[in-house]
């Protein structure tokens, strides 16, 4: 059994937030400190270890485990686990890179000036030539008459992969002032890492029916401390408010034809939803379900499906049916990129029957007739 240790103190640095209000135990788990409701049984503790060590690897992983063994809470706690950790690892890393920037730049003017102190170098337009400076004779770290040290710095700071190509470069032919072998070394660990050292990856969440969606944000909400932006997605038959289109035989249909007519003021006012404060970082609605931004929705005059896609776009943690993920349609219609990504499937033994539905099409007799 891990060791526990008390939430009291602060939360780990990173962009998921924790709950103090919301009691849960501490444990560390394949070294990421993962918050807990309770004490987790055995096979809660083999998920989480299972699955942040996937997570690490960036390996797939299959996890089977009998219904009402707490697999989905489980699985929500280590995956948000894991990407806290990671977030601080890398920003740990971005910190590192930028001091060992600071410090190439400090005792390597020559090279510095050479590589960014020219307009055709390919830096930033927004970084002007001594914009920041009014008087040059204030600045005794001039480097030309036409670029100072801090704009020069600036200039290696924004364009930071470029720079740390241009230091490993250098560093290969002349040794640098300034650099350790374990700054080289670092630096080379970020150029390796590529995407991974910057973006923030997202966690995609499917499941077979809404209701299981439903059990899921209820699950994070109420039970796990963590405190994040999610999002939840899903067909216009379950948040549509528009008196006609729900009342159509095809409300997809009905929805496109009134927007495409102008003749659907929710549609138009559907951002309306996005400054709402319920919805916002902290607010009481922060982790939703369909049901509770159709309640938003719906006295603002706003069209609740609209801005779910809307707000799933900046989602950390987005909860979706399957076939958001496995039909490439419905997926790039709704602008899900998995590369880079977390992607969670609950109940896969439904696979097999969502990915077929997903290859296949209906065709009635009438449009065979035609």
């Amino acid at each position: 059994m891990p060791k526990p240790t008390d939430t009291d103190s602060p939360a780990i640095q990173g962009d998921i937030r924790l709950d103090s209000s919301v009691k849960s135990t501490m444990y560390y788990i394949g070294g990421v400190p993962v918050h807990f409701p309770f004490v987790p049984y055995p096979s809660q503790l083999g998920m989480m270890n299972h699955m942040i060590r996937a997570l690490t690897k960036a390996q797939n992983t299959m996890i089977e485990s009998p219904t009402g063994s707490g697999k989905s809470l489980a699985l929500l706690c280590a995956t948000l686990a894991w990407r806290q950790s990671f977030v601080v690892r890398q920003r740990k890393m971005q910190e590192n890179v930028r001091q060992i920037i600071t410090r190439f730049c400090m005792h390597n003017t020559m090279l510095l000036r050479s590589r960014y102190g020219s307009d055709s170098t390919d830096a930033d337009p927004d970084i002007k030539p001594d914009a920041m400076e009014s008087d040059a004779s204030e600045n005794p770290d001039k480097l030309s008459n036409n670029f100072s040290f801090v704009t020069l710095q600036a200039r290696a700071q924004t364009l930071q992969p470029e720079t740390v190509d241009f230091i490993l470069d250098t560093s290969k032919n002349q040794t640098l002032v300034g650099l350790s072998k374990d700054d080289l070394a670092t630096l080379g660990e970020y150029k390796d890492a590529g995407k991974s050292a910057t973006q923030r990856p997202r966690i995609f969440f499917g499941t077979r029916t809404h209701k299981q969606v439903a059990q899921l944000v209820h699950e994070l909400r109420s039970k796990t401390p963590y405190r994040l932006r999610t999002a939840v997605l899903g067909s216009r038959a379950q948040t549509c408010t528009h008196p006609k289109a729900k009342r159509a035989e095809s409300v997809d249909d009905t929805c496109r034809q009134l927007r495409d007519d102008n003749n659907c003021g929710a549609y138009t006012g559907f951002r309306r939803v996005l400054g709402s404060k319920k919805l916002a970082e902290g607010g009481e609605l922060e982790i939703w379900d369909l049901e509770d931004i159709v309640s938003v929705a719906r006295p603002l005059v706003a069209c609740p499906y609209y801005a779910s896609r809307e707000l799933a776009a900046t989602a950390k943690l987005v909860f979706c049916p399957y076939n958001y993920i496995l039909d490439p349609a419905v997926r790039k219609a709704a602008g899900i990129e998995l590369e880079g990504n977390i992607v969670i499937l609950d109940e896969a033994h439904n696979i097999e029957n969502a990915a077929r539905d997903a290859g296949s099409f209906e065709v009635s007799d009438l449009q065979l007739a035609s």
